[in-house]
């Protein structure tokens, strides 16, 4: 998932609260919102005792602090970013089990959608962002200095632990694959607990687990105003309807295509359903910018996807396996 607002403006949770639970159990519904990795997560679980609820709740938002002083690059001395600041050393770095794992998910990614996702894009990531803030279209000299400087292949992995970054002015940004990563994270805290029966809902990136007491699944409102109840799965939204650029009356996102440079030109949502967040959250990355005669062939390769909702303006286009 791609922007903040997606989840607040576009995707609605519709839920009903019944005090007891299939087998007869009392349950509580128990709801808590957070802000964190620049959005709000909100956690709604089912669980008979209120304070072993709560308890749960603060443990999986605690954990989720945890994760992001990990993955964010936009925090100076998370273990990411310190990562990239010793990029000119090009040695081998030990690093954590949380970020050795991501890094091998993402250079998998990458690779497989031949680098339309790449982790190593923070060089151009950081250059865009100050064109959003300013609202001016970057100098095309410093996104090609940029873009030099972007190359998954350089991404150097060892296990069990250690990360090599090959290229001394490389820079990492987690964006696109993080949240998903997190949302599956707490999802498997809260279940560890005793917990089957929740949403975790990471600024538009979904996860829910059991159907809630008396209903058939989670409901959940779409871009497009449609509906799907799901239950034991995921879904993720990528689009540009909050956070982009106009420059000569082109419309340039803030989802970046590490092959061009620029931001995508942002007309489409791309709404994926899958068994993970992360393989949602990702995908729907990877769909929005790779070009419509290259998705059919990522999609194919990606077997966890359940359902691609892609709607261009009022135009929608499915694609159900």
């Amino acid at each position: 998932m791609d922007g903040s607002s997606l989840s607040q403006s576009i995707i609605g949770l519709f839920l009903l609260c019944f005090p007891l639970g299939l087998s007869g159990q009392q349950l509580f519904r128990i709801n808590q919102a957070h802000q964190q990795m620049g959005t709000q997560w909100k956690i709604v679980l089912y669980h008979q005792d209120t304070v072993a609820g709560h308890q749960i709740m603060e443990s999986a938002f605690k954990r989720l602090d945890q994760l992001n002083s990990i993955f964010s690059d936009y925090d100076l001395a998370s273990e990411l970013s310190q990562l990239s600041s010793k990029a000119e050393s090009k040695e081998w770095i030990r690093v954590s089990e949380d970020l050795f794992d991501i890094l091998v998910l993402a250079k998998k990614y990458a690779k497989k959608s031949k680098g339309a996702f790449d982790p190593t894009v923070g060089p151009l990531s950081k250059l865009w962002r100050r064109a959003f803030r300013r609202q001016v279209f970057p100098d095309w000299p410093k996104i090609v200095a940029a873009q030099t400087n972007v190359n998954y292949r350089k991404l150097g992995i060892k296990r069990p632990h250690f990360i090599r970054l090959k290229s001394d002015k490389m820079q990492l940004d987690l964006g696109g694959i993080a949240k998903g990563w997190a949302v599956d994270d707490l999802a498997r805290l809260l279940v560890a607990q005793g917990v089957t029966s929740f949403l975790i809902d990471g600024g538009g990136d979904i996860k829910v687990g059991e159907a809630p007491p008396h209903q058939t699944g989670w409901t959940i409102r779409l871009p497009d105003s449609s509906y799907q109840v799901l239950e034991n799965q995921a879904i993720a939204t990528s689009g540009a309807q909050y956070r982009f650029l106009i420059d000569d009356g082109k419309k340039y996102s803030h989802i970046i295509n590490p092959t061009t440079g620029i931001g995508i030109d942002g007309t489409e949502t791309v709404t994926v359903i899958a068994k993970s967040c992360v393989v949602a959250d990702v995908s729907a990355t990877i769909i929005s910018i790779l070009k419509a005669n290259s998705r059919p062939s990522f999609i194919r390769k990606e077997r966890n996807i359940h359902q691609l909702i892609i709607q261009k303006y009022e135009e929608k286009k499915f694609y159900q396996k």
